[in-house]
């Protein structure tokens, strides 16, 4: 083996790379270092031997602005019963270990350590930092919903005790369950075309004042996602508003059929095949993303393009028929119009919805 070139060495776990180089990573990433710098103006600096030395921050970087405090969302996995790979052993004796590594241990913590001893303060938990027993016969994976009552329940109340008059700023991983969105979001690929059926309940908005299409005395009013119980067609009382209802309570479903009508085109679907390919590789890449995380915190490897080609392949063969029975088989010349689907998503109210966890700790 030596002379192959190889050496015995000590298994050691290596870092997967994926896409580090892609553009949209390099401009993501840019964009992450511009903003950390400039939220670190207002951010206070520490020195000496333990860091315990802290700096003021100059008054004219603040001016009306609040001190940041940065937060670090970060997460451990172990097992009960892991041990060292060496151990101190007197001459003959050894050392009896469990051929089982134990039941896994998840921490999800704060790195700024968001940790109090006020009891007079009415907190959930007095520490920020969540430890769960995953696996079938334990807990729960770790999912949206326990980050996020981690985040509203723990982490926010303890820093608004312990920083009343600083501002948090939160830093999560790039996981694409942190970008997950409220069940109530503003999502076009929750909603139907129809009323009703097995589409979310959305929250109420307001109809955009930026798009000119729209009328001007109904820019800037409320607009509720569902009808009321009141309403006179007993069959949309309290229903889920569709696409359709939606764009034509802002004039845009006139304007759209007119201009296709006009021109001669074929009327728009809900859906074309452009958009709903694209829709069913992003949900792919996110359930991708959540096995290769699950593989890992079971301490398996499982690449990127394994579990991409498993999850396309199967939601292919679910979709072939309905893509076929449904999708807009003209060919995609309608510019970014293409579907009643990409007009409503391109309003301002659809575009700029924001993630749940993001939702949280702005609001």
């Amino acid at each position: 083996m030596y002379k192959l070139g190889f050496s015995r060495q000590e298994y050691q776990k290596s870092q997967y790379f994926d896409g580090h180089e892609r553009p949209d990573v390099v401009l993501s990433r840019k964009k992450y270092v511009d903003d950390y710098l400039l939220l670190r103006q207002r951010s206070r600096k520490y020195g000496g031997e333990n860091f315990e030395i802290s700096t003021e921050i100059d008054p004219e970087i603040l001016v009306h602005m609040k001190e940041t405090i940065f937060i670090f969302h970060d997460k451990s996995t172990i097992h009960a019963k892991e041990r060292p790979s060496k151990t101190w052993l007197l001459p003959g004796t050894s050392e009896l270990r469990s051929k089982s590594s134990g039941r896994l241990v998840l921490s999800k913590d704060e790195l700024e350590k968001l940790k109090t001893n006020n009891s007079n303060n009415r907190l959930e938990s007095e520490d920020a930092a969540t430890i769960i027993y995953p696996g079938s016969t334990g807990d729960k994976w770790w999912d949206m919903e326990q980050l996020c009552h981690q985040v509203s329940q723990k982490a926010i109340p303890i820093f608004e005790s312990l920083h009343p008059n600083a501002q948090g700023v939160f830093v999560f991983d790039c996981s694409s369950a942190h970008g997950a969105f409220s069940p109530s979001a503003l999502r076009v690929q929750k909603m139907n075309l129809g009323h009703g059926g097995k589409q979310a309940r959305l929250r109420d908005t307001v109809i955009p004042s930026d798009d000119p299409l729209i009328p001007l005395h109904l820019c800037g009013q409320p607009q509720t996602l569902s009808y009321n119980d009141s309403h006179p067609d007993p069959e949309r009382a309290v229903q889920q508003k569709g696409v359709k209802a939606v764009l034509k309570e802002r004039g845009l479903w006139q304007h759209y059929t007119c201009q296709s009508q006009e021109s001669g085109k074929p009327a728009l679907t809900l859906s074309c095949k452009t958009c709903t390919t694209s829709n069913i590789w992003k949900d792919a890449i996110s359930r991708a993303e959540q096995l290769i995380q699950q593989a890992e915190d079971c301490g398996y490897f499982l690449s990127n393009a394994q579990s991409m080609s498993e999850i396309a392949e199967t939601e292919a063969a679910i979709n072939q028929e309905s893509e076929e029975s449904t999708l807009d088989q003209v060919p995609n010349n309608a510019g970014s119009m293409c579907c009643w689907s990409r007009i409503l998503s391109l309003q301002s109210d659809f575009a700029n919805k924001r993630p749940l966890l993001q939702t949280i700790i702005e609001d």
